[in-house]
């Protein structure tokens, strides 16, 4: 539908054309995926990215509670979606269950009847109301309504098939118009930061100009550096090596893309306050830096003018009284991965590739994914910002590791939580995810999708990785630091009811 690519809407991740990309979360296939070309590329673009990051970050913790607000379409609208919906998985001995399952399904349905113009983004407040009710529902009423024993897409409530395909979910009249309530608004300053970052981009690597002469050039207050959110095994070097080709060396950390402390390679960048931060690019003049190992450091979106409440501009001590940034902004990205591939890939990278030749001096067995997993969550909890202790590593291990890491570390290691416990933490990760610039899954990056995502937002054109310590395909950009390049798939690699026990435990 032409009018619905004309839409200018914008979500938590946004390219240049106010668009975003994404893919689904829920493919678990473990085959190449196949590339198709899109007619709708606009409508796609923009709504795909958040999509993916609500549902890896929505469901993690269940507990009754109100339903909230009603969305914004008739009752009548609401009996269509239904009636198009994909048939829920039916228990005789549960048939209540199974009939509220199916209620919650219509109500998720984004778009409502075929004639709607107008889409509209909803607040912050808005999306985390739309989602509570999905968090406060049982994990095993989650299974049903994603639909994920029939398909490893689940019953798709966010229309995520229609947007990988081309089709824009809701068409448009005059008349009629649609508020998509997971669907938040544009970070503050998106399009401004990665106008100026593509600008500055572009007049480096005009001619053919010294690295002293280049780097004379920088002025920190009308730089712009990228903060990766790099979730371990989640793509983060991947990224790196390409940051490393469509970057200029000098503007790269060499260890990872995390900058160096101390006699520490990977620095604990998140630890760090924003007033070291900001000395810290001005000595060393870096144009991106990567955070792998502490979580999300919430006040740096005040680098970017933004606040967290409502993602608005907002006034702090790091701008002057006209209201100019004293330093480089930060644009923010992120790459994620369904939430059981990556505590696989996890496990066979640090328990299993990284130990092996220890293990074979030994003559030790290789800990059990159980093991394994126990073993972190016990040291989870001696775990302290910025230590160069052992404990960093543990959090790799978490369950509702994206709670965790974008609430700032709030949520606790432990199992058992009270609502008091998950639920600030939860709502303030959705509050940080709504305000990265862009959001990616790790199985689309160096796609059709990932790709385009990329050259819009940030001008990158070509996707080789670079990097000393990888392995791997670098011309097709996927790429690991040591071993292979393995299948991580969780659906193939457990049994049904090891599988099932652990989607249950991490939504």
């Amino acid at each position: 539908d032409e009018r619905c690519k004309q839409n200018q809407m914008v979500t938590g991740s946004s390219l240049s054309n106010g668009s975003t990309s994404i893919g689904n979360p829920l493919s678990r296939n473990g085959k190449r995926p196949r590339q198709r070309r899109h007619r709708h590329q606009n409508c796609r673009l923009m709504l795909l990215t958040f999509a993916i990051a609500i549902i890896l970050v929505y469901l993690w913790d269940g507990a009754a509670d109100e339903v909230g607000e009603e969305s914004h379409s008739s009752a009548a609208s609401r009996q269509k979606w239904e009636e198009g919906l994909p048939p829920v998985h039916q228990s005789p001995s549960n048939s209540r269950l199974n009939h509220e399952t199916r209620q919650v399904k219509a109500a998720l349905s984004p778009g409502g009847s075929p004639n709607n113009n107008n889409i509209h983004t909803a607040s912050i407040d808005t999306v985390i109301r739309y989602l509570n009710k999905l968090a406060h529902m049982p994990a095993a009423q989650l299974w049903d309504v994603l639909g994920m024993e029939n398909s490893d897409h689940g019953d798709d409530p966010f229309s995520l098939r229609e947007l990988e395909s081309g089709k824009c979910p809701w068409s448009t009249t005059d008349d009629i118009a649609v508020a998509v309530d997971w669907l938040p608004p544009r970070p503050a300053n998106s399009e401004t930061i990665a106008e100026k970052y593509r600008s500055n981009m572009e007049s480096l690597k005009k001619g053919r100009v010294a690295k002293r002469r280049q780097m004379e050039r920088y002025d920190a207050q009308n730089e712009v550096v990228l903060w990766y959110e790099h979730m371990s095994k989640a793509g983060g070097t991947t990224f790196c090596g390409l940051a490393q080709t469509n970057m200029l060396t000098w503007q790269v950390p060499r260890y990872h893309c995390m900058p160096k402390k101390g006699d520490l390679n990977d620095g604990r960048v998140g630890s760090w306050p924003n007033e070291e931060l900001l000395e810290y690019l001005s000595e060393n003049k870096y144009a991106i830096v990567s955070n792998e190992w502490e979580p999300f450091s919430l006040e740096k979106l005040e680098l970017s003018g933004r606040h967290l409440e409502d993602g608005s501009s907002t006034s702090s001590s790091m701008r002057n009284n006209n209201n100019n940034h004293l330093g480089p902004q930060i644009l923010f990205l992120t790459t994620l991965r369904d939430t059981s591939d990556r505590l696989l890939s996890a496990y066979t990278f640090f328990a299993l590739t990284v130990t092996e030749n220890a293990r074979k001096e030994k003559n030790n067995d290789a800990p059990t994914f159980s093991q394994w997993i126990e073993r972190l969550l016990q040291r989870a909890g001696n775990y302290r910002m910025g230590s160069k202790g052992s404990g960093f590593r543990s959090n790799i291990a978490r369950m509702n590791h994206i709670v965790w890491r974008f609430s700032g570390g709030k949520l606790s290691h432990l199992r058992s939580l009270e609502e008091s416990e998950w639920k600030p933490p939860f709502e303030t990760a959705i509050r940080s995810l709504s305000q990265q610039d862009l959001i990616l899954p790790m199985d689309v990056m160096t796609q059709e999708l990932g790709k385009t995502a990329l050259q819009q937002l940030l001008g990158w054109d070509r996707f080789d990785a670079k990097g000393r310590q990888t392995n791997g395909d670098k011309a097709g950009g996927h790429v690991v630091t040591l071993g292979e390049i393995k299948n991580s798939n969780a659906r193939e690699y457990f049994s049904k009811d090891e599988y099932r026990a652990l989607w249950e435990e991490n939504w």
